[in-house]
Order: structure tokens, then C-alpha cells, then sequence
């Protein structure tokens, strides 16, 4: 499934959707949110699949000034969406830095975050998971709370191998947290 064009999810926040196929073919849905940052700077957080369409879009409401890997688990589409925004610095976490030693960072989201982000964003590294070690961002303007792991909301999982994973970690169609 290739990632679907922006939806605005409220003023100043668009979500990007996608799925990911696991192994024995469970298929789980995947978010990526872009946040305006003022002065024409966006920031993507959880980026996914980045296809030309998507990435016009996004070039279409500003210059992405940060690509945000919020976890170990979430930088599968790091280079490929640095690659398409020029001059984009990578903010993510030390497990993602361990898993992927290539990945050009630049900042760790557990130092802090830089200036243009902390005016839109608070940020929380949850720790005791190591290798995910998530950080989780509330969207100051609206309040939204972005998350990739620590909580999951699939409440129509598609096929029995998505239904057997997610009620393995006790999420199946619900929100909850694994």
C-alpha cells in the first residue's frame, strides 16, 4: 500500500497514512503526522513511505526543516525522506542510532529538543524499553499527542495474522497500549 496524500488533521498538523507488513503477513497501519513550525518550517514525525505525490504535497506547505524517528522501532523511512527534503536534520533516540549506525543525525531527542521545534512541541523520551525507547511529543497548539508504539489504535485490523499480533500484545481493536 503506498502512503496516502495529506490529510489535515487540524490547523497546522496533517497526517500521512501507510501500513507496514510484518512476517507470516500481518499487516499493521502506520501514521507519520507533519507539523507546521512557523515561518514556512514543517517537521515529520514517524515518517512513512515517501512517494513523489506525497512528497510535492508536503513540499507544497513548507520546507521540512525536521525529520523526527521518534523510536528504535521507527526509521525504516529516515533516509529515504531525508533524501527527498534537502537540508532536513534527523532528530531521533540513541536505540535507532544503535540499530542503524548510518543514519546521519542530528540531534538525540533525549538531549532536548532544538529552538524552532520547543515552541511547538514538548517531548518525552519513555524509558524502560531500550531497545524502542520512544519519545512522545504533545502538539502545544492543539494538544495532540503523538505516539508510534507506546499506544496502539487499531480498531479493524485487516486479516487474522494483524488480529493474532495485536491480541498478543492486547491491543486488537482498541486503543490501548501493548
Amino acid at each position: 500500500m503506498a502512503a496516502s496524500n495529506l490529510t489535515a488533521i487540524a490547523d497546522g498538523l496533517w497526517a500521512m497514512e501507510d501500513e507496514v507488513k510484518l512476517p507470516g503477513g500481518a499487516k499493521l497501519p502506520l501514521r507519520a503526522t507533519v507539523a507546521a513550525l512557523g515561518e514556512g518550517g514543517l517537521a515529520i514525525y514517524s515518517p512513512v513511505a515517501m512517494t513523489d505525490d506525497l512528497a510535492l504535497a508536503v513540499a507544497k506547505l513548507g520546507r521540512v526543516q525536521y525529520v523526527i524517528a521518534p523510536s528504535g522501532l521507527h526509521h525504516m523511512y529516515v533516509k529515504q525522506t531525508l533524501a527527498r527534503f534537502a537540508g532536513a536534520k534527523l532528530l531521533t533516540c540513541a536505540a535507532a542510532v544503535k540499530k542503524c549506525k548510518d543514519l546521519p543525525v542530528h540531534g538525540l531527542l533525549n538531549d532536548g529538543l532544538p529552538a524552532a521545534l520547543g515552541d511547538v512541541f514538548s517531548a518525552l523520551t519513555i524509558e524502560g524499553a531500550p531497545q524502542v525507547q520512544e519519545t512522545v511529543m504533545v502538539h502545544k497548539p492543539t494538544g495532540s499527542l503523538l505516539v508510534t508504539d507506546l499506544l496502539f489504535n487499531v480498531t479493524q485490523p485487516q486479516g487474522f495474522m494483524s488480529k493474532l499480533v495485536l491480541s498478543c500484545t492486547g491491543t486488537n481493536g482498541r486503543l490501548a497500549q501493548s
